[in-house]
């Protein structure tokens, strides 16, 4: 197991969202949903993947692929890849 996964196994991907960037994520039928915390969003348009431990946007923050702990981090503080 690579170093990075090892630490994304120790922050769950909801854990991430709401403790660093500060969104509540809530339970919708069989998905977790939230707003987007990289852009502005005034609704819930993120889906949560716990079994994949990603995010993804389905709005306005351009990001097209799964967003994990580490590119979550550099979007909140715009550091890029």
């Amino acid at each position: 197991m690579q170093k990075s996964d090892l630490i994304k196994s120790k922050l769950p991907i909801i854990n991430f969202l709401e403790s660093y960037c500060g969104v509540n994520v809530r339970k919708r039928g069989k998905n977790y949903m939230c707003k987007c915390p990289f852009h502005a969003d005034n609704k819930d348009s993120m889906i949560v993947n716990v079994s994949d431990n990603n995010c993804y946007c389905f709005a306005g923050c351009g990001n097209r692929r799964p967003i994990d702990q580490f590119s979550g981090l550099m979007l909140l503080h715009g550091w890029t890849h």
